[in-house]
Formats: structure tokens, C-alpha cells, sequence
């Protein structure tokens, strides 16, 4: 589908360009524009790998361990039908501390660990539960403190401040957090009224 649209905007601009007697101009754009591409993707590539070394940094010297220990007892408010020993809380507040600091690369093989644990307590495996569903909104819509993606994307694009909008995604993350987790909540209690 992607590529389709791709392939209509580009037979766009070249039947546009050569209406208008401008084809070599559009032909120059679309090379400009590619090289342009090609050398964002080098310099975003480098950036990724800065982050995503600090988040194996971040792993392995227990940041996120002493990050994911304050998660714990909302975790369990939140969870209230698992056991509190369950083994799907630790990957899950990892997953949470390292979304929190923007490293996605880093939370996705803890979220990955939590979905396999909790998909342990079903009795029919492959389908999703409460928990599961709950757990993805959280991973989903994760309060971001440091947008560590996004200072990347605009370092690399060469901004001249790119944590400037690190506060505002803060907001919009902490806002969609609570939204997800109160959404959640009236469709879990609309489906148990139904029920």
C-alpha cells in the first residue's frame, strides 16, 4: 500500500513538473531530496546507536533495575488478580523505566518477557487477558520523561536545540498515560456490566 502511495505522489510531481515545463526542476528535487535522505538516515543511525549504547549501559549497571523498584506498588495496584510474586513484574517495570527514558530499543525485549509470562497464567494460551491488555496500553502509551527518540531525530536533523521539546512531550506522554489507564478502566467496567 506505502509503496502505491509512494508511486502516485512521485507520477504526481513528474506529470505536474512537465504540465508546468518545469520537469528538469522536479528530476533535480527528486535526486536533492534523496541524497538529503540518504545522509538523515547515516546521521540518525549514528545518534541510535549513541542511545542505544547508553541503554545497554543503562541495563547493565542497574539504572533501570533502580528505576523499575518505584514501579513496583503501582504495578501491583494495578494488577490486583496477579500474585504478588508473579515473574511478569519485573520485565514489566523495566519495560516501563526504560520507556520512561525513552530507550523503546531497551523496553521491547522486557515487554516481550512480560507478555510471555503473563500469556503463562491463561488457561487458554494465545488469547489476550485483562492483564495483557492492561500491560500493552501501559507499554503503549508510556509516560516519557526523557524523549530520547526524538533529541536523536532532531539532533540528526541538525536542530540547533533538540531536547527543546523534551518537557512538552513529557506532558503529552503523561496525559496520554492517564487517558489510556482511564479509558482502560470504563471499558473494563463496561465489558463486566455487559457480561
Amino acid at each position: 500500500m506505502l509503496n502505491a502511495v509512494w508511486a502516485i505522489l512521485m507520477l504526481t510531481a513528474l506529470a505536474v513538473g512537465g504540465a508546468h515545463g518545469t520537469i528538469a526542476g522536479v528530476g533535480g528535487g527528486l535526486f536533492t531530496q534523496a541524497m538529503q535522505a540518504a545522509k538523515l538516515a547515516i546521521d540518525l543511525a549514528a545518534v541510535m546507536a549513541f542511545w542505544f549504547g547508553l541503554s545497554r549501559i543503562a541495563e547493565k549497571s542497574g539504572l533501570l533495575t533502580a528505576l523499575a523498584a518505584p514501579l513496583m506498588p503501582l504495578l501491583h495496584f494495578l494488577f490486583r488478580k496477579l500474585p504478588k510474586d508473579h515473574p511478569a513484574f519485573a520485565p514489566m517495570a523495566m519495560n516501563l523505566a526504560a520507556n520512561a527514558l525513552g530507550l523503546g530499543s531497551a523496553a521491547t525485549p522486557f515487554g516481550l518477557k512480560a507478555m510471555k509470562e503473563l500469556n503463562r497464567t491463561l488457561r487458554k494460551p494465545g488469547t489476550a487477558s485483562d492483564e495483557m491488555i492492561l500491560f500493552l496500553v501501559l507499554n503503549s502509551a508510556a509516560l516519557n520523561l526523557l524523549p530520547a527518540g526524538a533529541i536523536a531525530m532532531r539532533a540528526a536533523a541538525g536542530s540547533l536545540d533538540p531536547a527543546g521539546t523534551a518537557f512538552a512531550s513529557t506532558i503529552v506522554t503523561g496525559v496520554a498515560f492517564v487517558f489510556a489507564l482511564t479509558l482502560h478502566a470504563l471499558f473494563r467496567r463496561l465489558s463486566r456490566e455487559s457480561a
